[in-house]
């Protein structure tokens, strides 16, 4: 290999193909199923998905699966109640691409690297060559990016929310809705030590994990009615409470020890960061309509 621009000598080399290395067909499959019915009273709905795509980089890939539910049941002739339900769960098994500072990923490793470097493993050593030279920019062998390297999310989240209305007398409907929503991320990341990364070969870890629960609380009311032949009044008011926490920790590690791919088999620099909102709301409205062209 040269690396000098004055250089103009002519070497032969063989050169290697890295796409097909690196790249493959990806095949995905979607499945989805779902049933419904009722009676005059009563009204469900259930479906179920499942998706499994492959990534085109060898090595990558994205699984997700859920389930949906709602229910509606008239309790008696004014009050009705619906629930429902929706939970989904995700996991990828990711490629980092780096940039252009941390060049760590196999993209980017694969369009720096220099193609008459063999990249595959060594058979003795079992260790995988630098794709450049020592003496410019280095670059991740995306080989060893596909087969050691080890990045994941996890994602896991519920959706349910129950309501009620009633109609207890003519012109006035109540209604309530309790909403909920929690969800989990896990990502994690590693890097074995004894790599061609520019800035981790001592080996990298990290996990970052993200928590949020969101819960609504709402109530309406609305009145209307009919004063002589031309006036109608409408009434509304109503009430919300609405809560959202965020929890989230992220902790890296590097300087890894052989055979350990958590955090703590590394010198370890943790952050945790937690949050707290709540909204009271409420409000009254009250419209005026005069023969049915004029509202106030």
């Amino acid at each position: 290999a040269k690396t000098d621009v004055a250089d103009l000598s002519q070497i032969d080399v063989t050169r290697y193909d890295y796409q097909d290395k690196i790249f493959q067909t990806g095949i995905g499959t979607d499945n989805n199923i779902s049933m419904s019915g009722g009676t005059a009273g009563t009204k469900y709905y259930i479906s179920a998905n499942y998706l499994n795509n492959q990534g085109i980089i060898k090595s990558s890939d994205f699984t997700r699966g859920g389930l949906r539910a709602r229910l509606d049941q008239d309790l008696n002739s004014w009050l009705k109640l619906g629930a429902g339900m929706n939970y989904v769960y995700s996991h990828s098994n990711e490629m980092p691409n780096g940039g252009m500072n941390e060049a760590y990923g196999a993209l980017t490793g694969f369009i720096f690297s220099n193609n008459y470097i063999n990249p595959e493993r060594d058979p003795i050593t079992g260790n995988y060559p630098s794709t450049t030279p020592v003496d410019i920019v280095k670059r991740t062998n995306p080989l060893e990016a596909i087969n050691n390297f080890k990045f994941a999310q996890r994602t896991s989240r519920f959706i349910g929310n129950l309501s009620l209305q009633a109609k207890p007398v003519e012109g006035l409907t109540l209604n309530y809705v309790l909403g909920f929503d929690n969800a989990n991320s896990i990502g994690t990341a590693y890097i074995p030590p004894g790599n061609t990364t520019p800035s981790y070969t001592t080996g990298y870890a990290q996990r970052a994990d993200l928590t949020t629960f969101l819960l609504n609380n709402d109530f309406n009311a609305s009145y209307q009615t009919k004063i002589g032949d031309w006036l109608e009044s409408t009434t509304g008011a109503g009430l919300t409470f609405q809560t959202e926490k965020n929890m989230s920790t992220n902790i890296k590690a590097t300087q890894m020890g052989y055979g350990g791919e958590t955090v703590n088999n590394g010198v370890m620099v943790p952050a945790e960061f937690r949050s707290d909102m709540n909204i009271f709301g409420a409000f009254v409205q009250q419209t005026f309509g005069i023969k049915e062209k004029l509202y106030i």
